[in-house]
């Protein structure tokens, strides 16, 4: 009998040594150590790793190549400042580098924000606001804080001004910075919690002994980010009514800036909190915001208010666009909100009713009038309900051969009246040079605007079902009625939208997709031409600087001939005028002489006036080259910094192949997800 009472009391303390053991080891979660009510929060887990993986990025091997130091030198840079910048690189190696980052930093780490009472921005202020900032992060047994604070503070090597309190049987460690500055903190399990001042590590301490409410227990955080999956790369929540209380409080005195900043502020009334995580084994993003709609501006609680949707409009995105954005959109509420904003007098120059007042509402109604008389129609009565409730946009390429980039992009929109968009559109032609045009493609009326600009510049418009279909050029827009109609691929033809393809089709109220890599490319080529555009003004500046180099010489040569001429006429004149004197003298007859005399003064003051015509001609003239040249471009410089900073990185982020996201609206939230393909 004894001996099956001994096996089974060795199995309970064996199973109870496990659960103590795993009690012990088991990792304590950041926001069971944080109190509740925060502002804002962040969390990044497996940094080293998610910094490794970053270093492992094209994207990060092309921004480690380029060289700064040369860039400075050819940049003209001071000895001083090369100093400075290689200064700065030995001190963020030394603060940052080697294993110390690795200790402390290098598992999880973890930000939070809590509110304060500031009423004024003072030094002291700024202090208390500092103390409501708590960093957490779980370090390794090997790592030492007040090493890593000695030589982030220049101190390496010497023993920083360090002492020790205890609180609530915990010890709290006390750095002082200087300037009336401390930097306290203390270690809970493997988790250090720092902060400005104790007052971070003394409420982990309360949350430790249940003395306050732990950040998880916070009902608003918890409810935000239960939404998400576990074991996400990078988690971060925001409490909108704390953060918006938060950002009025130092303008609390002021009150014109106290007015402007609530009228601002109160475009977020209605919205709670938001919650973000991201998934880097999956390259998923999620985010979810909660709202009251009740208490949002009108605009917002009837945008947020429709119900998820099938897209149609993707059928008319060509199989390779750049990219493509489409969602549900009410322009009645907008124009209504966007007329009531304008309307109110937002522009005055002097003082009310004095000289010099501008009333911006009355040229915002001036310029509603003048299109209304120029359609013959109502906006709020008949052009914006000719409206539908979905609005797309999609961007097939952008054009660098012409005189300036052009995107080739077509605008969606649902209608619900095409003659009162048609008549709208034909009244703002009505009486001008130029009138649409019509061409039947493949069984649709393609109206445009035959510019002399080629196919990529014709403004122009169509209806496939109910959409209306806008671009700048008919080749946009026939491409897509072709991917509409079938004759060629569609988006959901392309490879990579496939691979970002997680529900995009499916109900909701935006989606979005984007080639980031493509989009790289075209900026590279946008880059290029404005580069190109920055030589051929370098060109056009020195051409001008030569003629006016050319018309300052012959000026200075025609002053030069012409201010001789003068003098030579004033001595003249100046002998005429003593020969004159002397005849009177003499009691001769002077009328010919004084007559010549005369002739001889209006010629000066015809050659005076020349002269000082062509002083000021000069004047001007250089004052223009002088404009013309002022701002001269280093075009080897900026070739330099584009190919050895801006085409590289825009290489690195070519890395990033595609992206999709999609939003859905639901009662009391909003969520979205985002994926992104990466290359191998």
């Amino acid at each position: 009998m004894k001996r099956p009472v001994v096996i089974v009391s060795a199995l309970v303390l064996v199973l109870a040594a496990g659960i103590i053991y795993q009690s012990m080891t088991a990792k304590l979660p950041v926001d069971k150590v944080l109190p509740g009510g925060a502002v804002a929060y962040i969390r990044v887990s497996d940094v080293e790793k998610q910094i490794n993986d970053f270093k492992a990025t094209r994207l990060w091997k092309n921004i480690k190549n380029i060289d700064i130091e040369m860039l400075m030198e050819k940049s003209g840079a001071t000895k001083k400042d090369m100093e400075g910048y290689q200064d700065a690189k030995k001190w963020f190696s030394s603060a940052f580098g080697g294993s110390v980052m690795k200790e402390l930093f290098g598992k999880e780490i973890a930000f939070a924000v809590y509110p304060g009472n500031i009423k004024e921005i003072t030094p002291e202020a700024i202090r208390e606001a500092a103390s409501n900032i708590i960093l957490v992060t779980r370090v390794r047994p090997e790592a030492n804080f007040i090493e890593f604070v000695s030589k982030l503070i220049n101190k390496a090597g010497k023993k920083a001004d360090v002492s020790e309190e205890t609180y609530k049987g915990r010890k709290i460690t006390v750095i002082n910075l200087g300037n009336n500055t401390d930097l306290a903190y203390t270690k809970i399990k493997d988790l250090l919690v720092v902060g400005m001042g104790k007052k971070a590590a003394s409420s982990c301490i309360d949350v430790i002994n249940k003395d306050k409410p732990s950040l998880s227990q916070d009902k608003d955080y918890a409810a935000t980010m239960s939404k998400f999956p576990k074991n996400e790369s990078v988690a971060a929540y925001i409490n909108f009514g704390s953060f918006v209380s938060a950002l009025r409080q130092p303008v609390a005195a002021n009150p014109q800036m106290g007015k402007t900043l609530d009228k601002m502020l109160g475009l977020y009334s209605g919205f709670k909190t938001a919650g973000y995580a991201s998934f880097a084994k999956t390259n998923e993003l999620k985010t979810v915001f909660f709202y009251d709609k009740t208490k949002m501006i009108p605009l917002y609680a009837k945008l947020y208010s429709f119900a998820p949707r099938k897209n149609e409009t993707i059928k008319f995105a060509p199989e390779n666009v750049i990219s493509y954005q489409w969602g549900t959109f009410d322009f009645k509420s907008y124009w209504e909100y966007l007329r009531s904003e304008m309307e109110h007098p937002t522009i005055q120059v002097g003082q009310a009713g004095k000289a010099g007042q501008v009333d911006s509402s009355a040229i915002i109604k001036g310029l509603i009038s003048g299109l209304e008389s120029k359609t013959g129609m109502s906006i709020d009565n008949e052009l914006v309900p000719a409206l539908g409730d979905e609005v797309a946009f999609i961007l097939t390429d952008i054009n660098v051969e012409g005189l300036f980039p052009m995107p080739e992009l077509v605008a969606c929109f649902k209608v619900k009246d095409k003659a009162t968009i048609d008549k709208a559109l034909d009244s703002l032609l009505k009486g001008g040079e130029v009138s649409f045009q019509s061409e039947a493609y493949k069984g649709v009326d393609l109206k445009y605007i035959a510019l002399p600009f080629g196919a990529n510049l014709q403004p122009s418009y169509c209806y496939v079902g109910d959409y209306l279909l806008v671009s700048l050029g008919r080749k946009s827009i026939k491409q897509s009625i072709d991917s509409s109609k079938g004759a060629a691929k569609s988006l959901l033809d392309n490879e990579d939208f496939k691979a970002v393809n997680h529900g995009l089709t499916g109900e909701s109220n935006a989606v979005y997709f984007l080639k980031a890599d493509v989009l790289m490319q075209r900026a590279k080529s946008v880059c290029e031409w404005l580069y190109g555009w920055m030589g051929i003004v370098e060109k056009q500046a020195e051409k001008y600087k030569e003629m006016a180099k050319t018309r300052s010489d012959a000026l200075a040569a025609g002053i030069a001939k012409d201010g001789t001429s003068l003098e030579e006429s004033k001595t003249a004149l100046s002998l005429l005028e003593k020969e004159i004197e002397g005849l009177k003298a003499q009691a001769a007859d002077t009328t010919a002489k004084q007559a010549e005399a005369d002739k001889m003064k209006d010629d000066i003051i015809l050659k005076q006036n020349m002269l000082d015509k062509e002083k000021k001609d000069l004047e001007q003239v250089k004052a223009m080259a002088s404009r013309g040249t002022a701002k001269k471009m280093d075009l080897p410089v900026v070739k330099l910094y584009l190919d050895n900073l801006v085409y590289p990185i825009l290489d690195g982020f070519q890395s990033l192949k595609a992206v999709g996201s999609k939003i859905t609206f639901g009662d009391n939230m909003t969520h979205s997800e985002t994926f992104s393909k990466v290359a191998e």
